[in-house]
């Protein structure tokens, strides 16, 4: 409600001292309450301007674009009282979103104390961490203010309790920019499945029956967005960064694709910028060992959905970090939550850097375009076979060359069931692990090898596509390449890992084509659905949401010390 904010030159509780407000050629907003229909004048860089608010104290006001740099101070002044911004600077900012995975704490993660120590000098990355606003029901509707504030800081020793894949995203584009352009981050993440974070609008394109769970609280869908986003969007901004989908596996997958491609579009219009203006980077999950067992063959899966070129990633400015390689099968925190926290964060830089920059710098992980078979031998009729195929790659992929790695299954998987890479398919309908080598005479291309039963045909290629895939494959750049199947439309084919049906958006040659499954599960929504499906699901999601939140919740919540209370202008330093 407005009129519980008419003060005096008050400034939203999203912006203030040490902040860092979006450069040019976008102009940077702030807006704030006083009394109704009363005159605010707004005082930079030696230039004037007034507002009037309207009806209920609101007013907001465009600055003139400015260049990166700083540091500025900013003053508001109304009934004769006035606040001044410090220390403010003018740069890119982003809003680092998600999950716990996207909440975990540096101190929490491999090297991250001394990420830490080494961060004291970047001293233009600022950051501000949004608050959950405590109570059930408090996101019934869209709010204007944060209802506990928070402010902005530099890194300093509390650095430690902030979000390690954002922070280690702001300082891969900060570096990337020569370290001349200050990154805003604005960490904006909790435990929760994906229908709290939707607006309504965006829900509406994709509507789903499941209730929205935070920290295994039922609350209203799009609580997260009305509590934590809406606050934000009189703000203007460089992009979003996204680590989220651990709780749609495997009943939403697909509704997954769908949430997040309406909220790409959603963002962009209730931002009111454009995709050139606005990036959107995600990360491609990584392997958790089957944390609830009913997950366990569906996340190779997924991963084929989230990298879809039909989902998210057909939109303008959207871009995918792979994740695919940072399994962590005895986490402390849980193999949902692997603790290297650097790796994703980083290649969302990348990601950045060459999507919203346009700067030349390797980005992707080897992607395959297709197969073709080399050579299929047997020493007599009636005996078996030897396969020989070559994958493709696409040339923007290989960055410096590709590499081999070697891939071990980690002791806590079974191997037999939930590790494999390269795989080739037989006619038969079965899969064999499949030997990979460099290809000698082409550069962007893997040569496969394996034994098939006598009277087959190679039908199909896969890689990744296990539970816990064994990752071999690199670019020189130090990239993984990412999951694929390909099958052969000509012949009877394997589906991919244990899904009766198939069908999917083409990638590839005419003859060999990306399949995306078809999930053919019951719904827990579904009145076809019997009781204990339904009730495994129910009792897995709150549990994981629960784990989730414990772990995650203590770092997050000491993110603002008693310090941090002393009001939205506290010193630069943490």
């Amino acid at each position: 409600r407005l009129e519980e904010h008419a003060q005096p030159g008050r400034l939203s509780n999203a912006v203030g001292s040490n902040m860092v407000l979006q450069r040019a050629p976008r102009q940077a907003r702030l807006w704030g309450w006083t009394g109704p229909a009363t005159q605010v004048r707004i005082s930079f860089a030696g230039l004037t301007w007034t507002e009037r608010a309207d009806g209920r104290g609101r007013w907001l006001h465009a600055l003139p674009a400015t260049p990166a740099g700083g540091p500025h101070r900013i003053t508001v002044t109304s009934f004769n009282d006035s606040v001044t911004m410090h220390n403010v600077l003018f740069g890119d900012v982003y809003v680092c979103n998600g999950q716990s995975n996207m909440l975990i704490s540096l101190d929490a993660t491999f090297n991250g104390i001394d990420e830490v120590n080494r961060a004291q000098r970047m001293r233009n990355i600022r950051r501000f961490s949004v608050l959950r606003n405590a109570g059930k029901g408090d996101g019934d509707f869209p709010l204007d203010e944060f209802v506990r504030p928070n402010t902005w800081t530099a890194p300093g020793p509390n650095l430690r309790y902030f979000s390690a894949v954002c922070w280690y995203f702001g300082r891969r584009v900060y570096e990337g920019l020569g370290e001349q352009v200050p990154i805003g981050l604005i960490l904006n993440a909790w435990a929760s499945n994906l229908e709290c974070m939707l607006s309504n609008e965006a829900f509406a394109q994709c509507p789903s029956d499941r209730a929205c769970l935070e920290a295994a609280t039922n609350v209203n869908h799009s609580s997260l967005f009305n509590t934590q986003v809406h606050p934000l969007l009189p703000m203007a901004m460089r992009g979003w960064i996204f680590y989220k989908g651990e709780a749609e596996i495997p009943y939403h997958m697909s509704w997954w694709s769908c949430a997040v491609k309406a909220m790409i579009v959603d963002l962009r219009r209730k931002f009111n910028t454009t995709a050139e203006q606005f990036g959107f980077y995600f990360v491609q999950l990584h392997p958790f060992q089957a944390y609830f067992a009913f997950q366990a063959p569906f996340e190779g899966q997924f991963r084929l959905i989230q990298q879809d070129p039909s989902g998210p990633l057909s939109l303008p400015n959207v871009g995918m970090a792979t994740a695919i390689d940072q399994g962590d099968a005895n986490s402390t925190l849980s193999p949902i939550h692997p603790r290297s926290k650097m790796e994703p964060g980083l290649r969302l830089g990348l990601t950045c850097l060459a999507m919203n920059y346009g700067l030349a710098v390797q980005y992707k992980g080897p992607n395959a375009t297709g197969y073709s078979l080399v050579s299929l031998k047997g020493a007599g009729k009636g005996a078996p076979l030897s396969a020989l195929v070559r994958v493709h790659f696409a040339a923007d992929s290989i960055g410096k060359g590709l590499v081999k790695k070697e891939a071990a299954c980690p002791p806590e998987v079974d191997a037999a069931v939930n590790c494999n890479g390269f795989e080739i398919g037989d006619s038969g309908g079965n899969w064999h692990n499949a030997t990979m080598q460099l290809d000698p005479s082409d550069p962007a291309a893997v040569l496969l090898s394996a034994g098939l039963p006598a009277g087959t045909e190679v039908s199909a290629v896969r890689y990744a596509i296990s539970t816990w895939p064994l990752c071999s494959l690199f670019n020189a750049d130090g990239l993984p390449a990412t999951a694929f199947y390909f099958n052969d439309t000509r012949k009877p084919s394997p589906a991919p890992q244990q899904h009766s049906k198939s069908s999917g958006a083409s990638l590839t040659s005419s003859t060999h084509r990306t399949v995306v499954p078809d999930l053919e599960l019951p719904l827990p929504d579904d009145p076809d659905a019997d009781a204990s499906t339904r009730m495994l699901y129910g009792v897995g999601l709150v549990a994981f949401v629960f784990v989730g939140a414990v772990v995650a919740a203590r770092r997050y919540l000491t993110q603002a010390p008693a310090a941090a209370w002393r009001g939205a202008h506290k010193p630069l330093d943490d």
